[in-house]
Parts: structure tokens; C-alpha cells; sequence
């Protein structure tokens, strides 16, 4: 993998103890897997231990689980989870659920799961109508007061899976924060049930009128954003054609194009540090530049400086967001700096947080002051700006926020906000759903919250039709840094 020091923070699912009372059958147990016990240190003080699991096909990506993320997270136990052959027992601070996808009658009440977990969700990232005051009432006292609250409640507290399920679907409109928070009864559902479970769903459609109508005004919501992003997609296409890198016919202005922070390819990164790290196995890295975000971001890099580029666009018009690894590594080499620092907030407890990454810009295998001075791309002498979009959300947000707290100009758009990662949460019947994480959400430097988007610098918000033509772009760079 790519070479960052830092705090680590890993995926999470569901871990499968051992049978309580095994029923005989035969059950479908996965991929095989190793664990290893490690203990726990919040704040200098031992918080117990937890295990991670190591998958057959993915040796080197650990799993912790949902039980023993909340351990780690609330410094106890707060839920266990048991397998009983196809059924699972789930034990929470409400009490315990026995769980049968194919049941439609559940064996608990679900709705306080989502009283105790949904009021953690920060009341200032959604744009709906459930936020309008929720931080003062708190989630169930909102319910009570806005459109169709009331039936949400009732279909939430139901102990029928279907009104609980068409419940959830209602709720996502009035909970929906741009992508990160999806509490829709579809989430979290395994590929071998979700067909049927949906069906099911939609078998008795008719029966919920104010729930169906709530989750079709989430799906305009989804369908205005997609055409946008088709909108978006389109010009750069007629403009660009399908490169990740373009430069315009004078060579004094390129453009990056970074569609993602997501794909890594760990694969070749093992290889790539395992060898001398010469320049023919730069080369053989820089081939992968399709399958990895940041290999495709150095790839075009390393096209800019051949080509001798002035001013330097970094595109992420239509990035939807990733790795938070990926976007320290990128703007270090644009910073020229070895060390990147994430400005954050815990919005429950108010504390500020700043989490150091530091980087092996010159890709030698040492994190050391050789990655100040001698970095594989030296970008000090390039004047660079973001081009950013409402579509720039999550890490793309994050990219474009630290960026500007480097004091990089934005044009284009505000990006999308997104400052909070993913929680994985559970009903006491097991259910899914995720929220954009009360611990850790990212500011700017000053601590202050950016969820509704990194401004443009002043006078350079301009219409999509200028997004992706190079002699305006051209012209507002020379502009930007007149008298650089």
C-alpha cells in the first residue's frame, strides 16, 4: 500500500461467535479467516481487548466488528452478538432480539434502537425538513411535529417487519445528509436476500401512501444529483474526451482529474516497495494508474511536469469521495510537504482534534526529511487551484477544505460537504442502517464547521459551461496569480 504514517482507522462488520445451542443444519459459513486478539488504549488507559479478523482473500485488511467497534468507541461493552445456525441474537443496552430475515414478525421492539442511536446524528448536516430544530427536541420529539412524523413513529414502533421496513424508507427523506446517512430497510441487507426482501416490500407498497410518498421525494433528490453529475460528465467528455490528464495546445495549463479517492490497488503498491524502488519500477507502479486513484493522480502529475505547466487545476467536479489516505498523500505532493494535518471535531463531547499524517512523498521506503526536500514531483513552482462542485462530497470535500487551509484557491462551485465518516449502526433486531459519524467530524483549521461547502474564492464561482474550457480556466489562473 501506499506508504502514510498515521492513526489507523478500520472497516467494521458483524462478528460470528461461536453457535449458542447450533441448530443441525448445514450453514454458510464464508470465506475463511484468521483473528487475533489485540488490546485496547483509549488515552493512554486499557479499555479491554477486541479482535480482528484477517479474511483468506484480503490478509493484510482487518475486520473488527460491530460489538467490539462500539466497545472501543463508548469505552464498554454495549452489544454482543451470537449466532444461533441461521438465526442471530443480538444483545444491546435495550435488551435482547433473536433475528430471522425471512420473518416478517419481529421479536423486539426496534424503535427505541433508533431513539438511542439516531439522536447522535449532528442536527446541522442534513438539509431536510427532520433538522429544522431537532438539536433542541431530539428525534422522537421531532417526529411528533413534522409532516407524516407522526406515521413514521408508528410504522418505526410496529413489531410488523413490513411497516417497520416502509418506516425507514419514509425516514431516509427526512434524514437523507448527502450520501452518508442511509437508514432506508435496504441497507446493510445481504446480496442472497435483498431481491426478496424487496419484493416483499413492494408487494405491499399500496398499504403505506405517506411512506412511499416520502421515499419518492428522496429519489427526485437522488435523480436531480445524478443528472447533474450525467450533465457534468458530458461536457468534460466533449471538452476533454476519456483522459485523466489535459493540457491546452500552449502547455501552459493543465488539468488533474480526480474522479475518486477510492481505488487502491494494494497489490501493487507490495510490489512496488518491495523492490529497489528504481525508475523501471516507477514505471511498472505508474501502469496501474487505472485501478488506483493515487497512481492515477502522480501518473498525471508526472505528465504536467514533463510538459512543463505553469498552472496547475486539480478536477474534482464530480469525485464523490474515498480514502482519507489517499487525499493526505495527494495534497502533500502539491504541498510540497511530507506532513498533512486533518482538522476535526468530536460533535458530541465539542473536542477538537489533529490527526498528523505523514508521507513518503519521494516514494523511498523512509519517512524522513529527504520527503521535505526531495519529493518524486517538486509542485512548488506551479501556481495550482481546485475545481470543485456541489458533487464534491465526502473526502472530495475534505480534499478541497484542506486545500483551502493551505491557502490553494477554489473555483467553480462550493464543493458538497460530507465532513462526517460512516457509522454502521444496528436496531436491537440487527438491522442496518449508517450515519455520518458523531466522533469525527472534519473542520477547517479554525475548528469551524465546513458541511455546507468550501466557498469559491471570491469571483471565481462561474456557470458549468466554463468548467471545462481551457482558455477561460486559462484566463481566471492568470488572473488568480497575477502577480505570482
Amino acid at each position: 500500500m501506499l506508504m502514510l504514517a498515521v492513526m489507523t482507522l478500520v472497516g467494521c462488520t458483524d462478528i460470528i461467535d461461536a453457535p449458542v445451542n447450533p441448530v443441525e443444519e448445514a450453514v454458510d459459513e464464508g470465506p475463511s479467516y484468521t483473528e487475533k486478539t489485540v488490546d485496547v488504549n483509549r488515552d493512554g488507559q486499557a479499555y479491554g481487548q477486541v479482535t480482528l479478523r484477517f479474511y483468506a482473500d484480503m490478509p493484510n485488511v482487518p475486520y473488527i466488528s460491530v460489538a467490539d467497534f462500539h466497545k472501543v468507541m463508548t469505552g464498554g461493552e454495549t452489544m454482543k452478538v451470537q449466532r444461533q445456525g441461521n438465526l442471530y441474537e443480538l444483545t444491546t443496552l435495550d435488551g435482547k432480539a433473536t433475528v430471522d430475515v425471512k420473518d416478517d414478525n419481529l421479536r423486539s421492539t426496534t424503535y427505541a434502537g433508533f431513539v438511542n442511536l439516531m439522536w447522535m446524528v449532528d442536527a446541522s448536516l442534513a438539509p431536510n425538513t427532520m433538522h429544522d430544530g431537532m438539536g433542541e427536541k431530539g428525534f422522537d420529539a421531532t417526529l411528533d411535529v413534522v409532516e407524516n412524523g407522526p406515521v413514521i413513529k408508528r410504522l418505526l414502533q410496529s413489531p410488523n417487519n413490513m411497516d417497520f421496513a416502509w418506516g425507514r424508507m419514509a425516514l431516509q427523506y427526512l434524514v437523507h445528509d448527502g450520501g452518508h446517512t442511509n437508514v432506508r430497510a435496504t441497507a446493510g441487507v445481504p446480496d442472497k436476500i435483498s431481491a426478496d426482501y424487496v419484493q416483499r416490500m413492494l408487494a405491499v407498497e399500496a398499504n403505506y401512501p405517506e411512506a412511499s410518498a416520502m421515499f419518492e421525494k428522496n429519489v427526485k433528490e437522488l435523480n436531480e444529483r445524478s443528472k447533474v453529475m450525467t450533465q457534468l460528465a458530458e461536457l468534460r467528455r466533449q471538452a476533454y474526451g476519456d483522459v485523466l490528464y489535459k493540457a491546452n495546445s500552449q502547455k501552459t495549463l493543465g488539468v488533474i482529474i480526480i474522479n475518486s479517492f477510492a481505488d487502491q490497488d494494494e497489490k501493487a503498491w507490495n510490489k512496488y516497495y518491495a523492490s529497489p524502488k528504481g525508475d523501471s519500477d516507477w514505471q511498472e507502479l505508474m501502469q496501474n494508474y487505472e485501478k488506483d486513484n493515487c497512481i492515477a493522480f502522480l501518473y498525471a502529475l508526472g505528465q504536467a511536469k514533463k510538459d512543463g505547466v505553469k498552472n496547475l487545476i486539480v478536477d474534482v467536479t464530480q469525485n464523490g469521495g474515498g480514502s482519507c489516505d489517499i487525499v493526505a498523500a495527494t495534497v502533500a505532493m502539491l504541498c510540497k510537504n511530507r506532513t498533512v494535518q486533518f482538522w476535526s471535531q468530536d460533535a458530541l463531547e465539542g473536542t477538537n482534534k489533529i490527526t498528523t499524517y505523514q508521507i513518503d512523498t519521494n516514494f523511498d521506503g523512509v519517512f524522513d526529511e529527504r520527503d521535505d526536500t526531495y519529493p518524486k514531483f517538486d509542485c512548488s513552482d506551479m501556481n495550482i487551484a481546485v475545481l470543485s462542485s456541489w458533487l464534491s462530497f465526502s473526502c472530495a470535500h475534505q480534499f478541497t477544505t484542506l486545500m483551502k487551509d493551505y491557502d490553494f484557491p477554489i473555483i467553480g462551485e462550493h464543493s458538497g460537504g460530507g465532513t462526517c465518516c460512516i457509522q454502521v449502526m444496528l436496531t436491537p433486531d440487527g438491522q442496518h442502517y449508517m450515519i455520518s459519524t458523531y466522533r469525527d467530524r472534519s473542520t477547517d483549521k479554525n475548528f469551524a464547521n465546513t458541511d455546507s461547502g468550501i466557498p469559491t474564492n471570491g469571483g471565481y464561482a462561474f456557470d458549468y459551461a466554463h468548467f471545462y474550457d481551457l482558455d477561460y480556466l486559462t484566463t481566471k489562473m492568470q488572473e488568480l496569480y497575477v502577480n505570482k
